[in-house]
């Protein structure tokens, strides 16, 4: 697929928004998700936040709905 009249900054604005609102509606469940998804979730928001390639492109402040994450499940 190839996205027609975009830049590579716009591309990836959405494919981080994708990814964004993907992970924010399987984390606002996260208290219904047996154990083993719970903790599979908690470690892939850890590496696609600390370790991907779009850990730089997340810099900035952070939406309140992470902090509420990361006070009740990040040591």
């Amino acid at each position: 697929m190839k996205p027609i009249n975009m830049s590579r900054d716009e591309l990836n604005g959405h494919l981080l928004e994708s990814f964004r609102k993907f992970y924010m509606d399987k984390l606002s469940s996260l208290d219904e998700m047996s154990p083993f998804k719970k903790k599979y979730m908690i470690d892939v928001t850890k590496l696609l936040i600390n370790d991907s390639y779009q850990s730089e492109m997340m810099k900035g402040e952070m939406p309140q709905e992470m902090k509420e994450f990361f006070d009740k499940y990040i040591d």
